[in-house]
Formats: structure tokens, sequence, C-alpha cells
């Protein structure tokens, strides 16, 4: 059995085992900030009285500018509509959609074209123009869409409200792990169109980073949604596990020099398992098989999410609904809370 998270009940979370908290030389100067002026998820009381134990173990936390890293193919890139949100929550909900969340901010490239490789031709190309840029609607498949984001943001505001955090989000629909995002050390592919695209992204997206902070930048998670274009195939399906082991491997190790005091951790989330995913069943095996190798992974339950409803004039059957991708979001936020 794999856990699975619960955003409705909170039940099912991995439990992070206790770590030594160790404060670093880089962190020093963050630390006299943190005394100072309460920053980083702890602070000194103002007035001069001294602080509880409480209140010191939340002020030695290491500073860092921390990240999450989102990919995987078209329910990561965001393909669900803003229109069909708007219908669906308050007035004063999706106006804080639309003005943006001040506490998370996002650097993306989402199905852009790649020489050799897939390309929307009825969109996409949506792109922050090399920037960070807070968290708000339209940083999806296109400006009229949106994915997880918004619910990461929204969910971490309200459990975790004193933490900043910097997503990039790099992602293609109808991207395989087969071949697509095929990473250096597997050997069923001969080349990896989006692996290497993906990966330059996420590193000009850290260069960004650490040219509008001092502080150490720190990968807390890479956040999957893929499979859905695996599932197809039997041929790609069956060997879905061993490949997202071997890819899960490979972005840890290249990345390793930003994995702060914890290994990256690897936050998957189920596919569908409905007509265009034949295999779709395999797939979530296999995606619970690696998530049963390491305390740092984990996997997502999206039973009970609903597609295929969206927008009433045309309905979308691969996508997630305006309000399952608010919650896939929440899902996500859940655990990255636990990392931070």
């Amino acid at each position: 059995m794999y856990d699975t998270i619960n955003s409705d009940e909170g039940k099912g979370a991995k439990r992070m085992k206790n770590k030594k908290i160790r404060l670093r030389a880089t962190a020093a100067l963050c630390l006299m900030a943190t005394i100072l002026s309460g920053g980083c998820g702890g602070g000194k009381d103002m007035s001069g009285d001294s602080i509880s134990k409480e209140e010191t173990s939340s002020v030695e936390k290491i500073c860092a500018a921390k990240v999450i890293v989102i990919s995987g193919q078209s329910n990561a890139s965001g393909f669900t509509w803003s229109k069909c949100l708007k219908n669906n929550v308050s007035e004063e909900a999706y106006r804080k959609y639309e003005e943006g969340f001040g506490n998370a901010m996002i650097y993306y490239n989402v199905d852009t074209a790649e020489e050799n490789g897939y390309s929307w031709k009825d969109g996409g190309d949506n792109t922050s123009g090399g920037e960070f840029v807070n968290v708000k609607l339209g940083q999806g498949h296109t400006a009229e869409r949106f994915g997880m984001e918004i619910g990461i943001a929204e969910k971490l505001a309200e459990i975790k409200p004193d933490e900043k955090l910097y997503l990039i989000k790099c992602a293609w629909g109808s991207a395989s792990l087969f071949n697509d995002f095929a990473s250096p050390s597997m050997k069923n592919y001969p080349t990896s169109v989006y692996y290497d695209k993906f990966i330059s992204v996420v590193k000009a997206g850290i260069s960004k980073l650490e040219e509008i902070t001092d502080l150490p930048v720190e990968i807390k998670a890479l956040c999957w949604m893929q499979g859905e274009k695996d599932a197809a195939y039997y041929s790609e399906a069956s060997q879905y596990g061993p490949n997202l082991q071997t890819f899960a491997g490979d972005f840890r190790s290249e990345f390793s020099a930003y994995k702060g005091r914890g290994e990256i951790a690897f936050i998957d989330a189920e596919i569908s398992e409905g007509e265009y995913c034949a295999y779709g069943e395999y797939v979530n095996q296999h995606k619970a098989w690696f998530a049963e190798k390491s305390d740092d992974n984990y996997l997502l339950s999206t039973q009970g999410f609903s597609y295929g409803k969206e927008p009433e004039e045309k309905p979308d059957p691969y996508h997630f609904d305006s309000l399952s991708m608010l919650r896939l979001g929440y899902r996500f936020a859940e655990v990255i809370a636990k990392l931070l």
C-alpha cells in the first residue's frame, strides 16, 4: 500500500522523520535579520523580552529562497479554463485569483515549441518572460487558463502565511516520460527533447532567483503531474515505474547542490483511469511502487476529481475541471507545507 494525501480530511500524509536542524554559515546574516525583524518563520519580541523555546526553534530555521518545481504534461501546464472557475467560486475569491498572491511567485515556460518536438498549433507558448511574477490566473497553457499553481499558492497562504515560495513551472501537453522526458540515464529512447529544455528552464529560473535574492536557493520538491501519454500504450505503461525512478534520480543528481538539508522531495499524483488512458491503472500502480521506495517520494490520490464537464459548450475530456484543478493544487500544497 502507499500513502495518499486527502485534502478534505488531512489524513494519510507521510510523516517526515525528525531531523536536527543545523545553522549554516551561509545563513548567519539571515539569522541576524530574523532576530531583528521576525522574518523567516520566527523572530524576537522587539520589546526585548526573551523568546520561548518554541519561538527559538522557529528562529533557528535556516533561511532560504525555497523553490518548488512543477512539471509533467498538460494537467501540469494548466489547461483548465479560468472562465469556468469564475462560474464556480465567489466573486471575492475569483478577484483574489485574478489579482494574484503575495506569498508565491512563479517563473514559467509552458507548451513552448521545440525543434523536432511537439508544439501546440492552437495556442500555447506561454511564459513569464524570464521573470518571477506573482502567482495568478493566466499562467497555464494560454493566458485564458490556469494550473495547480493557484491552489498551491492559496492553500499555503492559509496554512503557512509567513512563508514565501518560488515556483518554477515547465511542462508540455502530450509529452510522455518514455521518450519526451527521457532523462540521461534512461536507455529506452535516444533523444530527450523536453527533458533537456526542462532542465535548462529550471536552471534559468534558479539563476534569475539568485539575481533577486541574497538567500541561498533550495529546491524543496518536484511536483509531477504526468502519465496520461504513457498510459495510452502498454509498452510504455509497463515501464513507467523504472523510468520514473531513473527520471527522479537524474533530476535530483542534476540539482544536488540545491537540495538544502534533505533530499529533494518527489511529489506525484495519480492520473485518470478513464477511456483515454487505457493503461492508466498500470501507470498508477507504477507510481505507487515508486512512492514506496523512499520517504522523500509521495503519491497523491485524485479519486473523485472531475474532468470532461467544462467548458459547458465544448467539454474537455482530458483535463481537470476548474474546482478539481484547485483541489489538485491544495493536495500538493499540503505536502509542500510539511517540507518548508
